[in-house]
């Protein structure tokens, strides 16, 4: 049975690749380059997959190749592991830092690939921005609402933020209220304190199945 952590992530990246099915943010906003950002980036990777689907079934390197050079694009993946290792970042050597970000990467791209293959033209919202929230001119949460086949509706908010060379990238998501960022954090910091804080060991180790984490 497909645990709760993986089928948050599974509808993450359901919805990311499926912008293209949403409704149009029409009015123009500060932070409108935000949502063209990822527009473009999924718009891509949609492209890919449809036309090399059999391949990708054959060829999983093949696969998580093509999709970490669309996906590194639109997600500061470097961003997100740093923050998953939090103080131990700082702590870690520059080449178990190097060392993490890319098991991180890669431990994504696992569980996202059957998800990404198996997507069916589910329906997906892209709510428009929040009037009442204060825009910040270098941060922009973007909300969805997923709709699975037999009618449930699942929330997803994307955190963008532009960086100094003036690129928006996403740096976390919520599904469904779960925080995958903090999931990711604590999954991290209770590794370290089962491994007597050895980075090593928690690399070497390092899975994105949450199951353990999820309720």
């Amino acid at each position: 049975m497909v645990s709760m952590a993986k089928t948050l992530l599974a509808l993450f990246l359901i919805c990311f690749t499926s912008f293209t099915q949403a409704q149009d943010v029409t009015e123009e906003f500060v932070n409108q380059a935000a949502y063209d950002t990822v527009q473009q980036a999924t718009d891509q990777l949609i492209e890919q997959i449809t036309s090399k689907r059999e391949v990708y079934l054959e060829d999983t390197e093949q696969f998580f190749a093509d999709v970490d050079g669309l996906l590194s694009e639109v997600i500061d993946f470097k961003r997100i592991a740093r923050r998953v290792m939090a103080k131990h970042y700082k702590k870690a050597e520059p080449d178990q830092q190097a060392e993490f970000v890319d098991v991180f990467k890669r431990s994504l791209l696992k569980v996202y690939a059957k998800a990404l293959l198996e997507y069916n033209n589910e329906k997906i919202e892209i709510l428009p921005p929040r009037t009442s929230t204060k825009v910040r001119p270098n941060r922009q949460r973007v909300d969805i609402e997923f709709f699975s086949n037999d009618g449930q509706m699942f929330p997803i908010s994307y955190s963008m933020y532009l960086n100094k060379q003036g690129e928006w990238k996403m740096e976390n998501v919520v599904v469904n209220g779960v925080n995958i960022g903090l999931t990711y954090r604590n999954q991290f910091a209770r590794l370290m304190k089962e491994h007597g804080n050895d980075v090593d060991l928690v690399i070497s180790g390092w899975t994105s199945d949450l199951d353990e984490n999820a309720e």
